[in-house]
């Protein structure tokens, strides 16, 4: 979602991860996507670190201390507790139910902080929204309407992010890339601030 800050176009190469073409590794050994490799040469191969990345051409070298701060949470215990709240038969030592109440002792702060703003770290979207989205939208889908009953002014926040153009335009679905193929060149920018919105089912 972070491309859609910066009016860059790119050329995107969508891949099976069921069978990642050799050139993936050759710019990433580590083989994982999402990667962007600038024309410098250097290579980004972390999605936080892409999302800096464009924030700080449009922004410049903002402070993003505070909401790091709140993505390591997500990033940390919430995973910890979600991987095993998604796969909680693979954790047969608790139930799926206190797996899921230690993700909702979490995601209560953000409850809190969303009740004061429109996105987590104000009234317009930022960092924050873009990194946690996607953890917070994993689980949602574990029990959607467990989800929505529990969490009002969060479900807000997801609805409002989902059915947003930022959200909507970068979720298309492209033919997988082959050698040969020619250049499918997007500006994301473009898409994310001049498709309408479109409503989606949680």
């Amino acid at each position: 979602m972070a491309l859609t800050q910066i009016d860059l176009t790119l050329e995107m190469r969508e891949v099976s991860l069921k069978n990642r073409p050799l050139q993936l590794h050759d710019i990433s050994p580590k083989g994982t996507v999402p990667v962007l490799h600038l024309q410098n040469g250097e290579v980004i191969d972390e999605s936080l670190d892409i999302m800096l990345w464009c924030l700080q051409q449009n922004e410049g070298q903002s402070d993003f201390s505070s909401q790091l701060d709140l993505i390591k949470i997500i990033d940390g215990d919430f995973k910890y507790w979600l991987d095993h709240y998604k796969y909680h038969e693979r954790h047969p030592e608790y139930s799926r139910d206190y797996y899921r109440e230690k993700c909702a002792d979490i995601l209560s702060q953000f409850e809190n902080l969303l009740e004061k703003n429109t996105y987590i770290s104000g009234n317009e979207m930022q960092l924050a929204d873009m990194a946690i989205f996607p953890f917070i939208r994993q689980f949602a889908h574990v029990d959607k309407d467990w989800f929505l009953s529990a969490f009002q002014t969060l479900t807000n926040w997801y609805q409002r992010i989902h059915t947003s153009p930022v959200f909507t335009g970068v979720m298309e679905k492209y033919d997988f890339w082959e050698e040969g193929d020619d250049p499918l060149l997007i500006n994301f920018y473009e898409i994310g601030n001049t498709e309408q919105p479109t409503l989606q089912k949680l």
